[in-house]
């Protein structure tokens, strides 16, 4: 004649907390506007020279379709990684998680290591604007080499002596 206690499902609970969360927080949402911008700062910086390192122009054309699928996923898999962290430890996690691992040598390493992975990444963003920079200098360079030199008409043609 005993009653077991059962406890609610995953799916009950998602729903229990979504049907309990907050639809707008006030104090928060600057830090959310921020965090959500700094997720997607480098694609938009890599979006020209990721098209042109595509390696044949068939493919390439079919990069603008393709991108925004590829961004959708990305988006996709945050949203569910939130919703799961959330989901596994509550309102008591920061919003940057390094912030909310348990002090000691694990929390350091962990933080540490991400530090040193973005600062690696600053080549990355720098790519696109070295790279227009050397084609404007190339430019520049090959103008006045070609318009300094006597045996060219100035348009890169040997002149006939």
């Amino acid at each position: 004649n005993g009653v077991a206690a059962v406890s609610p499902g995953p799916i009950q609970e998602i729903v229990y907390k979504l049907n309990h969360l907050d639809p707008f927080n006030p104090h928060g949402w600057f830090l959310f506007i921020g965090t959500s911008v700094l997720l997607f700062e480098g694609s938009i910086t890599l979006l020209i020279p990721l098209q042109e390192a595509v390696a044949t122009p068939q493919d390439r054309k079919k990069f603008p379709k393709l991108y925004p699928k590829v961004i959708m996923g990305i988006i996709s898999f945050y949203t569910f990684f939130g919703i799961f962290c959330w989901m596994s430890f509550g309102n008591s996690v920061n919003t940057v998680m390094t912030t909310s691992l348990p002090p000691g040598n694990l929390a350091t390493t962990v933080q540490l290591a991400y530090s040193v992975a973005v600062i690696f990444t600053f080549p990355l963003q720098n790519f696109p604007s070295l790279e227009i920079a050397c084609s404007v200098i190339a430019s520049v360079a090959q103008k006045l080499v070609y318009s300094s030199c006597p045996s060219t008409s100035g348009n890169g043609r040997l002149m006939a002596r």
